[in-house]
């Protein structure tokens, strides 16, 4: 009888969620950017500004969102070499993209509907390495290893806008970060119980710090391309 009950309700349950359109298909659907951009079909990435002591953080940064706005086929998107090209043409400097008459020529110039802008206002690195620790050591029947862990951490920021170039209005800006740390473990040639000698402790170094620093400035990418781009989200079929 326990059975019997438990397959009743179980059909009861279906056809229930059946009646309200709960049965769990979804379908994805594509939801326009947040920024309001719309009417933005063409963009040229120039004229960022570095505040910061990293000298090339700027042009990895314009070369990351050139690339992820070209990759989403969403725009036509003006390569970094023609853009800075014409800023030049027309006598201008980053600064002045400020002035709406400016960032207007420019956008006559380069036939674009907008021009992404602005600054790094953000660097910092830093290498660690972690205290000594033993492996085996509490066994007597295990040879001990010891080992450190490296730690690579890079932070970023950015100040980026949007300026559409009909009228040189700002219509989007956003300020965004960036962070990766990139861990490595290293060995010591030392298998005492007791701890190794400094001598033997390495040192931090910064072999990582370009690739962590690649990957940060990936971070601050996405985190400002991802306003521009439509969205996807999964939602439940109508029955």
């Amino acid at each position: 009888m326990a059975i019997r009950s438990v397959r009743f309700f179980a059909l009861v349950l279906l056809a229930v969620l059946l009646a309200s359109g709960c049965t769990g298909e979804r379908e994805r659907v594509m939801l326009p950017p947040e920024a309001p951009v719309h009417n933005i079909r063409s963009v040229a990435v120039v004229g960022f500004v570095n505040y910061t002591v990293d000298p090339g953080i700027v042009h990895l940064f314009e070369e990351g969102v050139t690339q992820t706005l070209h990759d989403s086929e969403r725009y036509r998107v003006v390569d970094g070499a023609t853009a800075w090209a014409a800023l030049a043409a027309i006598g201008a400097s980053p600064e002045q993209l400020a002035d709406p008459e400016v960032a207007k020529a420019l956008g006559r110039r380069l036939g674009v509907d907008a021009i992404i802008t602005g600054a790094a206002t953000y660097y910092f690195d830093d290498t660690s390495v972690s205290v000594p620790q033993c492996f085996g050591c509490r066994s007597q029947s295990s040879r001990p290893h010891w080992e450190v862990t490296h730690e690579t951490l890079v932070q970023t920021a950015f100040q980026a806008r949007v300026i559409e170039t009909k009228e040189g209005a700002i219509i989007w800006s956003n300020t965004v970060e960036g962070r990766d740390t990139t861990r490595r473990t290293i060995y010591i040639n030392w298998s005492e119980r007791t701890a190794p000698p400094s001598s033997l402790v390495p040192r931090p170094d910064r072999r990582d710090i370009p690739e962590t620093r690649r990957a940060a400035v990936r971070d601050a990418v996405r985190n400002f391309t991802v306003d521009l781009l439509p969205r996807y989200i999964w939602v439940r079929k109508d029955s």
